[in-house]
């Protein structure tokens, strides 16, 4: 947009005109952000629950029927994987 004079739909407009690229670079750079989260969710959760919440729902848990959790702690396996590659470790853990 151009304008002439020195009044205040001048300095209404070159502020307008400041701001429109910075925007669309802080689009873009939002949208990187939001595919790097995406990455990252798909690497610590299931595909489907990663597109429930990018689908926006208020809540994305499911109900199982018949779930049973084991926990266990292997003593010195801090000490152990200081040493190893994720790799290696999960081979020893599995």
């Amino acid at each position: 947009m151009s304008v002439i004079s020195r009044n205040e739909i001048f300095y209404i407009t070159a502020t307008f005109n400041e701001m429109s690229p910075n925007l669309a670079i802080k689009e873009e750079l939002l949208n990187e952000q939001r595919k790097a989260d995406n990455q990252l969710l798909l690497v610590l959760t299931p595909e489907s629950v990663v597109q429930r919440y990018g689908d926006d729902k208020e809540t994305i848990e499911q109900k199982h029927q018949d779930v049973a959790i084991i926990f266990a702690y292997n003593v010195g396996i801090n000490d152990i994987s200081n040493n190893l590659s994720g790799d290696e470790l999960v081979w020893i853990v599995d």
